[in-house]
C-alpha cells in the first residue's frame, strides 16, 4: 500500500488527478502506519501546490456589521 500511495503522490505532483476508485481505495486504509504515510503524502502535495504559508480567515457575525468583507450574508 505504501508504494501505491507513493505512485499516487507522484501522479498528483505531476499535475494529474487521481480517479474515484483510487480515492475509495485510500479511504479503506485502516492501518496506522499507512494512514500516517497518506497524511505525509498529502502534506507534501499541499506544500508543493500551496507553499508553507496559510491564509486564515474567520466568519464574523453578519448582523453585527463589523465585517470588512462584502460576503452578502
Amino acid at each position: 500500500m505504501m508504494e501505491y500511495i507513493s505512485s499516487l503522490e507522484r501522479k498528483v505532483l505531476s499535475g494529474q488527478e487521481i480517479c474515484f476508485e483510487d480515492a475509495l481505495k485510500l479511504m479503506e486504509t485502516k492501518e496506522k502506519e499507512v494512514t500516517e504515510e497518506l497524511c505525509k503524502a498529502a502534506d507534501r502535495i499541499r506544500e508543493h501546490f500551496c507553499g508553507r504559508e496559510a491564509d486564515l480567515c474567520t466568519i464574523m457575525n453578519a448582523k453585527s456589521g463589523s465585517c470588512s468583507e462584502d460576503c452578502k450574508y
